[in-house]
C-alpha cells in the first residue's frame, strides 16, 4: 500500500524525509517543513499501531523499526 505524505528535510540527517514527527531515517524528532508531497510504501509499526512509511524508523513514535532484534 502506499500513501501520499508531505516531505520535510531533517536538521540531523539532512535527508528528505515523509511528514511526522520522528525522522525515518535517523530517528530524530522532526520540525522543518517543506511544500512537496510524495507517494510512499506504508506499514504498521509493531511498537505503537501507527500506519508509517516503511522505513528503518517509525515516523508518528520513533520506534527503531529493526524487526530482527525482535526474534
Amino acid at each position: 500500500m502506499k500513501l501520499k505524505y508531505e516531505m520535510l528535510v531533517c536538521t540531523r540527517c539532512g535527508q528528505v524525509v515523509p511528514q511526522g514527527n520522528y525522522c525515518v531515517e535517523c530517528g530524530k524528532r522532526l520540525v522543518d517543513t517543506l511544500d512537496e508531497s510524495e507517494n510512499i510504501a506504508v506499514g504498521i509499526c509493531v511498537n505503537c499501531g501507527s500506519l508509517t512509511p516503511d522505513k528503518e524508523y517509525c515516523s508518528k513514535c520513533g520506534y527503531n523499526k529493526n524487526y530482527t532484534q525482535l526474534f
